[in-house]
Order: C-alpha cells, then sequence, then structure tokens
C-alpha cells in the first residue's frame, strides 16, 4: 500500500491517491513531465517522489470514462512517476564530482577500485580517490603511486628503502638509482638493497575534536588502517612494508612555548644548556666566574639519550618550569641528534614492540633520568604493537 500527498500552497497536506497496484509496465513513448507528488509506503515509511504523467491521454476515448481504467492509470502513473524521479540523474552518477555520496562506492566498483572508509576519509576524499584512480592505475607498483593513493585518504607519507649488509641490521635511504658498481652516498660496496621499505606516517593532520565523545588525535586504530589498506593495493609485488609514525614537535631556545598547525606544543625547560655558549675552544676558555666555554656545543646534545611519553597533560599547554611529565607510561633510551648551523633535531624512538593508547606528552630526558631538557603535548596517539612512533624535536637557536 503506497500514499500519495499533495501540498498546496499553505504547505498543508492533503491524501489524493492510494493504491496497493504493483507491477511492471512495458511503454514506450514520450511524455511531457508535470509537478512531483511525495509517495509515503504504508509499510515501510519509506518516502519517495513521483512526477505526475498523463497516462490516460494514451488510450482511446471511449475509454477514458471508465473508473477501473482511472484507477488503474492513477496507480500505474505513481509507479512511473517514481521510476522518471530515480532515474533522471543516472547521467550525473558518471561524475564523481556530481555523483551523491550514495553511490560513490557503486561508481568505484564500476573500475575496480576500493573506497576507502573511516572516520577520517571524508566524502570529498573519496571523490579524489575515484578521480585519481586513473592515474595512479598507470603508477601501480610505485613508490610513487603509494604517495598518491595515502594522498587520496588525505595522509602523507615518506617511503624509503632498506639496505643492509647482514640482513639482520638495516639502514633507511631515499629512493636511489646509479649506475653499476655505484652506490647510495655514505654506503660501501658491502651493503644492498632489499625488498623491505619503510612507509611513514606523518602526523600533519588532526581528526575529530568536536566534543567530549570525539577527542582530537593525530593517530589511532581507524587512521592505521586506512594507511595499510591503501599501501596493500598498490604496492610492489614481492615488497615488505615497514610502518612508522613521526610526530614533529618545533620550538626555539627562548622557552616560549612554540604550536604547530596540528596542536603539537613544544618547549625547552629550565634545565636546557644553551648551545651559543660554547665555542668548541683549545685550550679551555673560562669567563671570570668560571664558566666554561669550550665544551664541545654537541655534549649537552649527546646526553639528551633518554625519553619519557605519558597520557597526562591532554590539551594543556606546557611550560618551561616542568620538570616532568604529568603521566608517563613508556620510557626508553637511544636518542639520536643532528646539528645544523640553526638548529638540533633530537629523534626519540619508541619502538614497534611498545603499544600506546591516547598518548598526550612526550619528553627528552638527560642520561641521568630525571632532568627533563623539552617537553611537548599534542592531540591523542595510539598506536599497536608493531608500529614505530618517532618524536623528531626540533629546536631552533
Amino acid at each position: 500500500m503506497a500514499t500519495t500527498y499533495k501540498f498546496d500552497a499553505a504547505g498543508a497536506t492533503q491524501v489524493i491517491a492510494e493504491s496497493a497496484v504493483s507491477g511492471t509496465l512495458h511503454m514506450h513513448y514520450n511524455l511531457t513531465y508535470g509537478q512531483q507528488d511525495v509517495i509515503v509506503s504504508d509499510t515501510t515509511g519509506e518516502v519517495l517522489t513521483s512526477t505526475l504523467v498523463d497516462l490516460l491521454r494514451l488510450f482511446p476515448d471511449k475509454y477514458k470514462e471508465s473508473e477501473i481504467l482511472k484507477d488503474y492509470i492513477l496507480a500505474i502513473k505513481m509507479i512511473m512517476g517514481v521510476w522518471i524521479d530515480q532515474t533522471r540523474d543516472i547521467p550525473e552518477l558518471a561524475d564523481p564530482y556530481d555523483c551523491p555520496s550514495t553511490y560513490l562506492n557503486r561508481l568505484a566498483r564500476m573500475i575496480n577500485l576500493d573506497l576507502a572508509f573511516g572516520d577520517n576519509v571524508t566524502v570529498k576524499d573519496q571523490r579524489n580517490q575515484i578521480t585519481e584512480a586513473t592515474e595512479w592505475y598507470k603508477l601501480k607498483g610505485t613508490y610513487h603511486a603509494m604517495q598518491l593513493i595515502a594522498a587520496s585518504t588525505g595522509m602523507t607519507i615518506e617511503i624509503h628503502d632498506m639496505w643492509t649488509t647482514n640482513y639482520s641490521t638495516f639502514v633507511k635511504v631515499d629512493w636511489w638509482v646509479g649506475n653499476e658498481g655505484e652506490y647510495p652516498p655514505g654506503l660501501s660496496l658491502a651493503y644492498y638493497k632489499t625488498p623491505h621499505f619503510t612507509v611513514d606516517a606523518i602526523l600533519d593532520k588532526v581528526y575529530g575534536g568536536t566534543g567530549s565523545g570525539d577527542p582530537a588525535r593525530l593517530c589511532d586504530a581507524d587512521i592505521l588502517e586506512t594507511l595499510y589498506n591503501a599501501i596493500e593495493k598498490v604496492r610492489p609485488v614481492n615488497t615488505v612494508p615497514h610502518y612508522e609514525i613521526t610526530l614533529s614537535p618545533v620550538t626555539y631556545e627562548d622557552k616560549a612555548v612554540y604550536t604547530t598547525a596540528v596542536q603539537v606544543k613544544a618547549t625547552i625547560t629550565d634545565s636546557w644548556i644553551y648551545s651559543w655558549l660554547h665555542f668548541d675552544a683549545t685550550p679551555a676558555v673560562k669567563s671570570d666566574d668560571g664558566e666554561v666555554f669550550d665544551d664541545s656545543d654537541t655534549s649537552f646534545f649527546a646526553d639528551i639519550t633518554k625519553w619519557k611519553i605519558g597520557n597526562g597533560n591532554e590539551g594543556v599547554t606546557p611550560d618551561h618550569s616542568w620538570t616532568s611529565l604529568a603521566s608517563a607510561v613508556a620510557s626508553g633510551s637511544g636518542n639520536t641528534y643532528v646539528v645544523y648551523a640553526d638548529r638540533v633535531v633530537v629523534t626519540a624512538t619508541i619502538p614497534s614492540g611498545t603499544a600506546l593508547t591516547d598518548v598526550t606528552e612526550c619528553g627528552l630526558f638527560l642520561n641521568d633520568g630525571t632532568t627533563m631538557a623539552a617537553v611537548a603535548t599534542f592531540p591523542r596517539i595510539s598506536k599497536p604493537i608493531g608500529l614505530e612512533l618517532k618524536v623528531v624535536f626540533t629546536i631552533y637557536r
């Protein structure tokens, strides 16, 4: 049973027809479409629109006074009107920009594309996946294809080859090609390229944050699953991807707090030793009050060997007076550093064997394990076992 409602000028509704007729009508002719009515199923509640068509004019005049025929035509034109409304926009279904979002997956399947889904994938991202499908089909099996499909899901990745001499210790190398007998800079002839490569997801997008039930986050299981699925579609065959994620706090040696576009807030602490006090002179140079200036400016950085990460201070701006994290849940050592003319970059690596859930703070510590040199707070990050997290602090002079 279906009920047809008509809207008058005042917005009131009037039942104009009820029908239990169903079936298929096979006719070929040109019709002039009239106004639209709304049909509501009395059994399912489904709401449809129906373009009214004049079917009675197709019959000889001698039959037009038949009440049985009129009732039948009323029901049939309701059904046909629904068909017309449902098929009118078919041409738009072929355009990923005009296609209703509910039909995007069907459109993708027409070109053998599996759309990425998830809380972090927007409708715009899905439309981009379809429009860019042809391009990455051409590139499928290459690193560029992985970068392209990751970008279509709203993520940024970096890819590195893994070279080794013994298949137990690997060196990450940017994609490199050379002549026979040539090797990437810094590697000897003993190294060889393996089928292993790293996929480093850069945490440069905030998800959620709309309310208490949707906290701001940089990484979680859904986000990682989207990345895994995207890479698996296009990665080269007979290769082994290793996944990493990278967080990049940035600050300066002025004890002010600096905030990135994704709400990563960082500062040095009062325990930081300013690098410009070091002259690297030999023999020792001292000030009148005994301050030694000739220590290598790397000596302090070399002492920042440990890290701690926790789930406290969510949404809190750090301060240079802090001496510890609010709630450390994991710690480790093995930080690395690189000194540039205008900055030092210290990297803390949380190993793949450490699972993290909703961590929001990270600190760099000296070798004594208690003196904190720099600290950052950030939206939530979760990672499972098997995934490495790198926290790359950049401190400008």
